[in-house]
C-alpha cells in the first residue's frame, strides 16, 4: 500500500495547538457577518409643521396591533426619529402640545426600514370661560327657593 498509514499516524498531520487557534479564529471571523443581523426592522421619519419647519420634541409612539407593545421616540432637533422595532403592523402615533395628533399604519419587516414623515397642523384652542353668580333666593308664599343665575361671558372656537 502506498497510501497513509491511518493506524500509526500517517496521513494527515496533527495541527500544533497555535494551528487550532488559528483556525477557530478564522472560523469566528468568517461566521460574524451572519451573527450581526438583527431580527428588527426601522421605522424613520421627520415631523414637521404647515410650513415644512421640522419639529423637535415630538413623541412618536409605534404600537403594535398585534401584541400592544409599544415603542417610544422623540424627534430631535432637526425632527428626525429612529425606532427599531420586531416586524408586524404598527400604528404610529405622533404628539406635541399645541398640534394636533397624527396616526398612520405601517408594516415592519427583518432588515427593512419603512420611511413614515408626519406633518402636523397646529390645533385650534378652545377656551371656555364660565362666569357665576351667587344664587338667588326666592321666597314664595313662606316657602323659600333656590334659584341659580350663570352668566357666560364668552366662549372661543
Amino acid at each position: 500500500m502506498n497510501g497513509p498509514n491511518w493506524r500509526h499516524g500517517g496521513g494527515f498531520r496533527r495541527l500544533p495547538k497555535a494551528g487550532y487557534l488559528s483556525f477557530s479564529l478564522l472560523l469566528f471571523l468568517a461566521a460574524l457577518p451572519a451573527l450581526a443581523q438583527s431580527s428588527l426592522g426601522t421605522i424613520r421619519g421627520v415631523a414637521k409643521d404647515e410650513g415644512g419647519n421640522s419639529l423637535p420634541g415630538v413623541t412618536i409612539e409605534a404600537t403594535n396591533d398585534a401584541s400592544g407593545v409599544t415603542r417610544t421616540a422623540v424627534t430631535g432637533q432637526d425632527g428626525f426619529y429612529n425606532i427599531s422595532a420586531t416586524p408586524g403592523n404598527y400604528t404610529l402615533k405622533a404628539t406635541l402640545q399645541g398640534f394636533g395628533a397624527d396616526t398612520k399604519k405601517v408594516v415592519v419587516q427583518v432588515g427593512q426600514t419603512q420611511g413614515q414623515d408626519f406633518l402636523m397642523s397646529v390645533r385650534a384652542s378652545q377656551d371656555v370661560i364660565v362666569t357665576a353668580e351667587a344664587p338667588v333666593i326666592v321666597v314664595t308664599h313662606g316657602i323659600p327657593s333656590r334659584t341659580a343665575a350663570v352668566r357666560i361671558s364668552s366662549i372661543t372656537f
